[in-house]
């Protein structure tokens, strides 16, 4: 009869945006934006977000990093031509001292162990390819991040490799993008401290310590991060293991598939995701690698091509999200969101330069830097 209404209780199924409206399950959706499933199959709005950063400065924020030092807590951001920290209660202060911040770059940080080969360095560490890499100890401004001099080390002053991607793995440091060497993975030394073992050195850069994945190829590295015990290492249409963080002794993982995008690289408990070049988004797990991205092809497939690159994924609440520039947007301006649990896609309109998990009071919490001149830090999916 017309009129009557049709109750449905399992919509669970989320975004299918590749099979026809005749083809459809019954639990999924064509269109759908900034909406959620819950476990019971109820539909929901998602929650929204707050301003985190008091009063933030007159630029875009690229690149957001939680680092707890001494047990304060701080947010590092890079936005125009400076980088901030930014503490618990969200005040932007300006650390950018005498460093050298191309206007707009894109930075890596990683937290690692106090340097110790020529002075007391860091623990948190920057670098982005370009500008003189940085360390910040959690107090004054940013200084330039050296390492030790010699035959023996590293032979370009400052002495560290500048790259554009990093990752702390296995109490090292791993280093690779770098310019004049793009298909070569550098990673820092462990210093012997007797009884306790080895313990990192992130100003100690051996020569010995890189390895080069096929450097006659013509294509750089593209991205590396963590999967499981090892290091996934990816250029656009290849992948690797690094199974050993004392040698770099690695396997190739596949041929045909590989990342274009570096913050796409995102460990979580079912695996590394990672966003490739025409294929969709893919799971690394164990020695598998898979398609998890099938129903939702077509917005993969929208992304604009040129601004690919800039991508940003996160795993937070058994979600795996990922912004990216969606059709001519040359920025991200849509967020696919993973649910782990129901195994589905949904898509919103939150969206982020860079994603991260900070703690400044009771318990973690989602943060992004969003896109755009004044947008701050923002914390995600706040309840109320």
């Amino acid at each position: 009869m017309r009129g009557v209404p049709f109750l449905y209780t399992a919509f669970t199924g989320g975004l299918n945006t590749i099979d026809s409206p005749y083809t459809l399950e019954d639990n999924e959706s064509r269109d759908c934006l900034n909406v959620v499933a819950t476990t019971r199959g109820a539909i929901r709005k998602r929650a929204g977000s707050t301003l985190f950063s008091v009063s933030p400065p007159a630029v875009e924020f690229t690149s957001v990093f939680p680092a707890s030092i001494s047990g304060t807590k701080w947010l590092v951001a890079f936005g125009g031509t400076k980088v901030y920290s930014i503490n618990t209660s969200g005040v932007v202060v300006d650390i950018t001292g005498a460093a050298s911040i191309t206007s707009g770059s894109r930075w890596e940080c990683v937290q690692a162990p106090v340097g110790t080969g020529v002075g007391s360095l860091g623990p948190v560490y920057m670098s982005n390819g370009v500008d003189p890499p940085l360390e910040w100890t959690g107090t004054g401004n940013v200084a330039a991040w050296t390492g030790v001099s010699g035959a023996t080390f590293y032979g370009t002053s400052p002495f560290v490799p500048n790259g554009k991607y990093m990752v702390f793995h296995s109490n090292r440091i791993w280093m690779t993008g770098v310019a004049v060497d793009p298909s070569a993975v550098y990673f820092s030394d462990i210093i012997s401290t007797g009884a306790s073992g080895g313990s990192g050195d992130p100003t100690s850069w051996p020569l010995t310590n890189v390895v080069r994945f096929d450097s006659s190829d013509g294509s750089p590295i593209t991205g590396i991060g963590e999967s499981g015990p090892y290091l996934v290492l990816f250029k656009e249409a290849k992948s690797w293991l690094i199974t050993d963080p004392n040698t770099g002794a690695n396997r190739q993982l596949t041929h045909g598939i590989g990342c274009v995008a570096h913050r796409s690289i995102v460990s979580t408990i079912d695996g590394t995701f990672f966003l490739t070049a025409d294929n969709g988004i893919y799971l690394v797990s164990g020695s598998k690698v898979i398609d998890m991205s099938y129903k939702v092809r077509p917005n993969i497939l929208g992304i604009n091509q040129s601004f690919r690159s800039q991508a940003a994924g996160c795993f937070y609440g058994n979600h795996y999200y990922l912004s990216y520039p969606s059709g001519t947007s040359t920025s991200n301006n849509r967020t696919l969101d993973y649910d782990l649990q129901l195994k589905a896609w949904w898509l919103h309109d939150l969206t982020g330069n860079q994603w991260c998990i900070f703690e400044p009071s009771a318990g973690p919490q989602l943060y992004v830097a969003r896109p755009g001149v004044s947008r701050g830090v923002v914390q995600c999916f706040v309840p109320t």
